[in-house]
């Protein structure tokens, strides 16, 4: 459970729990008694976790920003003072969520000296927090300067890949060396750029 200023009391608090499991099968009585001897770790193995992101937006997104302005004139003499809204506030503004799955095995042979690790995972955010730039025309942000924006939940972004990786060691007189390699493929998908909420 994780709490953060930058949203509303509604929104402030977020739980985000993880597990993860593995099984060495290896070190079982049943497998022992197999022929298999070659096969010196078996390790299938399984994660879960929801974690909560805010780094993309400033402190208090829930509230709204004023600044004094002296700018304005009724008989083109004296200024008359007031106040402008500065920042957009979105009270409804929470967490960005992340889910993270993933599952593999390890396995290593020949007392260790060949490895293999075989993994999948599945990464899904949702809720992504953006800062949507507010146009000029809405009167919203300081004199002079950049358009303001306005901190929103938006959209829906989908990572999804295996990797293989193999490694070889081994000793020859004094000589020790290793070779290792690698294979992996992602896919990206953006999923929904629907409206601000």
């Amino acid at each position: 459970r994780d709490g953060s200023p930058k949203f509303g009391p509604n929104n402030r608090w977020g739980v985000f729990p993880s597990l993860s499991a593995g099984w060495k099968i290896s070190e079982e009585p049943f497998f022992k008694n197999q022929n298999w001897e070659f096969i010196d770790v078996l390790k299938p193995r399984v994660s879960w976790g929801k974690l909560g992101n805010d780094s993309a937006i400033g402190n208090f997104a829930y509230e709204p920003s004023y600044q004094q302005l002296t700018l304005h004139s009724f008989d083109e003499v004296s200024k008359i003072g007031g106040f402008n809204t500065i920042k957009v506030a979105n009270a409804s503004i929470k967490w960005e969520e992340i889910q993270t799955l993933d599952a593999g095995i390890d396995v290593g042979m020949f007392k260790n000296r060949l490895t293999a690790s075989v993994e999948y995972y599945s990464r899904q955010t949702k809720d992504m927090l953006y800062n949507l730039t507010i146009p000029y025309g809405s009167g919203i942000g300081k004199v002079a300067s950049a358009p303001t924006s306005m901190p929103v939940n938006i959209g829906q972004i989908s990572n999804k890949g295996w990797e293989i990786s193999l490694s070889y060691r081994n000793k020859t007189g004094d000589l020790n060396y290793s070779v290792s390699g690698n294979l992996s493929h992602n896919k990206n998908k953006v999923i929904d750029l629907g409206l601000p909420t």
